[in-house]
């Protein structure tokens, strides 16, 4: 009876040491991956979604709604915060030489950046504009301003950005994001770190009207794809992939033409003969 206990038990333990083993993350750490990609804003949670039409005070002392800026052209929207020791120099950047290698800046489309830190200025915001070092054509075009709390808050739901602050210090954490505005409604929304050129090249394209056909994979280094994109021309020229995706039906029907050609016309059959005699 004991050597049933024994073997009945170590089938138990075994069986416990399996099931942890296929469990690579804890309750916690599940949790703490499901928070993660919650706070992460969503573009499908907010595209063609209304934006608040709010007063902002710009760094060239003038008020303005969002209105008078999209009502001409399109707008892509960011938030920053002017004291920021993390991401936001680095993306507004990122954000100027995306926008130098695609181009359409001041005809297709204006770009404004917002200060979501209530505790912001004006002149705050217009040393973050100096730091960038826009060309004398591209300063009409960017517009730098901060907006009342409490309209910057519905603001921020509209687009689903989020800031919180660090505890014990004067930072703030938030995502980097870039909302395209069209008519006051959110046409596309970038979430990341830096910006790439060719979304940009495909937010543009959107907010001019033109279909975007395919959308490229991120990692340029995959060896099989239908088609490559090239970001400097816009283009697309074929791949490998759609070789290898066309050649085994290539080949059967090769095959099915050549069985038929070495076969012939089909022989009378039995019943065709006999209804010839008849």
């Amino acid at each position: 009876m004991g050597s049933r206990f024994c073997h009945r038990w170590g089938k138990v333990i075994v069986t416990a040491l399996c099931l942890l083993a296929f469990c690579p993350f804890s309750p916690a750490q599940q949790r703490e991956n499901d928070e993660n990609e919650r706070l992460l804003p969503r573009e499908e949670e907010v595209i063609y979604g209304r934006v608040p039409d709010i007063t902002v005070r710009t760094i060239v002392g003038k008020t303005q709604r969002l209105s008078d800026w999209w009502q001409q052209r399109p707008i892509l929207l960011t938030f920053v915060f002017a004291h920021c020791a993390g991401v936001c120099y680095p993306y507004l950047n990122s954000l100027r030489d995306a926008i130098r290698q695609v181009g359409g800046l001041g005809s297709d489309y204006e770009v404004v950046v917002l200060s979501f830190a209530p505790e912001d200025a004006p002149t705050e915001l217009r040393l973050m504009a100096e730091a960038l070092r826009l060309s004398r054509n591209e300063r009409p075009c960017w517009h730098f301003g901060v907006g009342e709390p409490e309209a910057m808050k519905r603001l921020e739901r509209a687009v689903r950005f989020w800031h919180r602050r660090i505890k014990g210090t004067n930072q703030y954490d938030h995502p980097a994001m870039l909302a395209a505005v069209k008519d006051g409604r959110v046409i596309r929304l970038l979430v990341g770190a830096t910006v790439m050129p060719v979304r940009l090249r495909e937010v543009v394209r959107e907010l001019k009207g033109e279909p975007v056909l395919a959308y490229p994979l991120p990692d340029a280094r995959m060896p099989f794809r239908c088609f490559r994109y090239d970001p400097k021309t816009g283009t697309w020229r074929p791949d490998w992939g759609l070789l290898a995706l066309l050649t085994p039906p290539l080949l059967t029907a090769v095959f099915v033409l050549y069985v038929f050609r070495r076969s012939g016309c089909p022989r009378e059959t039995e019943s065709v003969r006999r209804s010839d005699k008849i």
